[in-house]
């Protein structure tokens, strides 16, 4: 990425770390600028275009309302509703910067009815640091990283290719990483599946040095192998668009361990209110009932268009 870029985001990055350590809130930086620096000793060497900070929810209403002193303004169609409804409806809130830089501020790793249970007190458990100009930034160690990473990917449905190198790369710097503890993790929070998946692709097509003991499980996990035959056709079509959120809740309820996970991406797509509701129709707290069978029938038009375009072009 352009160096200049990559140094404004590194700075507001150490900004942002100062203000909430004088506030008294520990915070921990996701990709960006640390990962970039944790991968390639350089923070500019990774393209990234924001910064991701990680609190506890407990933390979480001081953290916005931290950013909000500073100049950032939230960017949700729920920024009129108290605090905690924000938090209640969601893992992670978006901020824009007066300079142009986004903030993403997690609380969960991922969002209610996600198919897999990724405690964040995994990654704070585990916490190192890397040093970017002279500030020790806490970021993952390596094994809690690679899963954040392969849990992150599958979630977006490894839709960049660029997530796919953060995985080979780490691989490949960490040699002496603990596979058992990896593997460990990962039972405990139902990614087993996902781990595996994010290493057979890494390894399949950028060629990350995947040690044979996990070639093996690779290969005993046919469940992936479509996947990621999935993925790889998707990465390499010119004009691939994002994937739906039924194609989303289809791939991650493949990757699911138990009849119970696989079903919850697909109840998730029936949670309401989301971004998208609140943004077509605003109602108060006291009637936010009403956006369920709002968003049902917003559903259902949406995919009976996008079945009526895909007949439609079937017989051009």
């Amino acid at each position: 990425m352009d160096s200049q870029r990559g140094l404004l985001l590194a700075g507001k990055l150490i900004q942002l770390l100062s203000i909430f350590r004088d506030a008294g809130i520990p915070v921990m930086a996701l990709k960006g600028p640390a990962l970039s620096q944790l991968l390639y000793n350089d923070f500019a060497k990774r393209q990234f275009n924001d910064l991701d900070l990680l609190v506890s929810r407990a933390d979480a209403p001081t953290g916005i309302k931290l950013l909000k002193a500073n100049g950032y303004i939230l960017d949700s169609a729920f920024a009129w509703c108290p605090d905690d409804i924000l938090i209640r409806l969601n893992s992670e809130l978006s901020f824009d910067g007066a300079c142009g830089t986004p903030i993403d501020l997690h609380w969960e790793i991922a969002p209610k009815g996600f198919a897999f249970h990724f405690d964040p007190a995994i990654l704070w458990s585990t916490a190192r640091s890397v040093r970017i100009a002279g500030w020790e930034v806490p970021c993952p160690e390596p094994e809690a990283l690679l899963l954040y990473l392969c849990v992150h990917g599958a979630k977006h449905m490894w839709s960049r290719l660029q997530w796919l190198s953060d995985v080979a790369r780490l691989v490949e710097i960490t040699p002496e990483m603990s596979w058992k503890q990896i593997f460990d993790l990962a039972a405990r929070t139902g990614c087993t599946r996902v781990v595996l998946l994010g290493l057979l692709l890494a390894e399949r097509l950028l060629g990350a040095p995947v040690p044979d003991v996990v070639q093996e499980r690779i290969r005993n996990e046919s469940t992936i192998h479509p996947l990621a035959k999935q993925v790889s056709q998707r990465l390499q079509q010119t004009s691939s668009t994002a994937p739906t959120s039924l194609e989303l809740a289809i791939f991650n309820s493949k990757l699911a361990a138990g009849w119970p996970a696989r079903i919850q991406p697909f109840t998730a797509l029936l949670r309401a209110p989301t971004e998208a509701d609140a943004r077509l129709l605003r109602l108060p707290p006291a009637l936010f009932f009403l956006y369920y069978p709002f968003r049902l029938g917003r559903l259902a038009s949406k995919y009976a268009l996008l079945a009526i375009q895909r007949s439609v072009m079937s017989l051009a």
